[in-house]
């Protein structure tokens, strides 16, 4: 067996996990003692030891980790979201503490906590999922903004000299159509329109359409998830 299976074995291996993820809870345990002067004073000699020997098992995983790849696929470790972050807070971590580095540097040591996001199985999957739902948000947000941006053009030359007040300018037509898409006023908004223009009851159907088979689609969008 070649040393780089038994490398990748180990960084497979459940229990090697296991105590990375002890050693993350541990360093943030100690993280936290250090903040309080009068146990520093006392257990310095304990405390210290155990942040330094925390660091350095932590930048033994990271080599272990990327080495488990082989020789020649290296650079497929930094493929991986979760990798790229472990790495990234492992590196920050040894900023020195000294002049203005010293707020940075505590502040990236503390980080190291947020590991514990990609040592848990169920939190990643759970991040994982929460990414791709932020990504359905960011789409249709934006699908949002394009369709409410067109719609206060049609609207405000098809319905400012009705309501002035509403849908004069370009500005008070999109805020129109936002407090319509939040059910709000709906009748203020649009009652003078349709008083006028009975019809155009069916741009208003239309819309609510239109915003009813978004918030469908992301809702069973993160169902199939």
């Amino acid at each position: 067996m070649s040393l780089f299976s038994i490398l990748k074995k180990i960084a497979n291996n459940e229990g090697f996990q296991t105590l990375i993820l002890f050693v993350i809870i541990l360093n943030a345990l100690f993280l936290w003692l250090e903040t309080y002067p009068l146990v520093m004073e006392q257990y310095s000699s304990v405390i210290v030891p155990v942040l330094v020997w925390s660091q350095m098992l932590f930048v033994i995983e990271i080599i272990i980790r990327i080495l488990a790849y082989g020789p020649r696929n290296y650079k497929n470790f930094f493929w991986d979201f979760w990798n790229k972050f472990d790495f990234t807070i492992v590196l920050l971590s040894f900023l020195p503490e000294v002049g203005w580095f010293i707020m940075v540097a505590r502040v990236f040591r503390v980080l190291r906590i947020l590991r514990i996001f990609s040592i848990s199985d169920i939190i990643r999957n759970y991040f994982n999922t929460l990414r791709a739902t932020w990504s359905l948000v960011l789409v249709l947000g934006c699908i949002y903004l394009v369709l409410t941006y067109t719609l206060s053009i049609i609207w405000f030359y098809s319905f400012w000299e009705i309501d002035s007040i509403h849908w004069g300018t370009l500005h008070n037509a999109f805020i129109s159509i936002v407090f319509m898409s939040l059910f709000q006023d709906v009748w203020e908004i649009f009652g003078d329109i349709l008083k006028v223009y009975p019809v155009a009851i069916f741009f208003v159907i239309l819309f609510y359409l239109l915003e009813c088979t978004m918030i469908v689609k992301f809702f069973t969008s993160n169902s199939k998830k």
